[in-house]
């Protein structure tokens, strides 16, 4: 039986797809680098999966960087992501399609020498996820994590755009995401969960610190591509939320062209034993 997706996690990102893609940085190259390093070899498959793919951003990444691999394939629950997606993507061995990430199990595309999931694993319902993709991954293959934590506690600029979630978004908190239940928790202790999880042996985390930085003129619209920010829209109206983002980057950039923060990149990684699978 396939499993239902809540409404909240499909409709999550409507109305932002076209910002979304154009304001959102790449992924740091050195996590893509970590992913290629821990594939087994010889491989068995030349496919990858990313698993809630959005607008493809990661994807076509992937693509890039494996440039030798048969297939990359992106999955998203979210329609208008996946429109998106493919008006972006050129590359042919790239292919997108709505299926929900509890739901890859057996997947026909499979089985995969690597799942990655960026900045989407808050919205899966994980143990499910973790079965699925046991089930559709080579021996020794790599299940990846890769997310953006904001520096908030190093940085006075997203120190007080935490303070705006906060006043603005109901149940919001700093350093919480959004999940499939429509509240906030604490994700991303990946580590954690990959040791109770049967199947996964082999953990790692590898950390990047990255300055972002963007022409001042993008900077609202990469804000305003958070799921949080269009909650904050709904009750203030997007007009107010844009003035008040404006009115931030105004007092800690002033003239500038370039807004800048820090972020730390965190991959957690973990090996597929089909050996534990039994």
């Amino acid at each position: 039986m396939v499993s239902p997706v809540k409404a909240d996690t499909v409709d999550a990102f409507n109305g932002l797809a076209a910002i979304y893609d154009q304001s959102r940085p790449l992924y740091p190259p050195e996590c893509l680098n970590v992913l290629e390093s821990r594939l087994p070899f010889p491989r068995g498959s030349n496919t990858g999966l990313d698993v809630g793919c959005g607008t493809g951003i990661l994807t076509r990444q992937l693509a890039a960087h494996f440039a030798l691999f048969d297939k990359i394939v992106g999955i998203d629950v979210n329609p208008e992501m996946l429109k998106q997606a493919a008006i972006r993507t050129t590359d042919t061995r790239v292919r997108y399609e709505a299926i929900p990430a509890e739901n890859i199990g057996k997947h026909p595309a499979g089985p995969f020498a690597f799942i990655i999931a960026a900045s989407a694993a808050n919205w899966f319902d994980r143990p499910k996820f973790y079965s699925g993709a046991s089930a559709s991954m080579i021996a020794g293959g790599i299940l990846a994590f890769l997310i953006n934590r904001r520096r908030f506690d190093s940085d006075a600029f997203l120190s007080e755009l935490e303070d705006y979630l906060e006043t603005s978004v109901p149940g919001y908190a700093r350093g919480r995401y959004s999940s499939a239940v429509g509240e906030y928790s604490e994700t991303g202790c990946f580590q954690e969960e990959l040791i109770d999880a049967p199947n996964f042996v082999d953990i790692e985390e590898h950390r990047v610190e990255r300055l972002i930085s963007m022409p001042n003129s993008d900077a609202i619209d990469y804000f305003l591509s958070f799921n949080d920010l269009k909650r904050a829209s709904k009750m203030k109206g997007q007009a107010r939320v844009r003035r008040d983002l404006s009115d931030l980057v105004s007092r800690h950039f002033g003239e500038s062209e370039l807004v800048q923060f820090p972020v730390t990149a965190i991959m957690t990684s973990a090996r597929y034993s089909a050996v534990c699978a039994g």
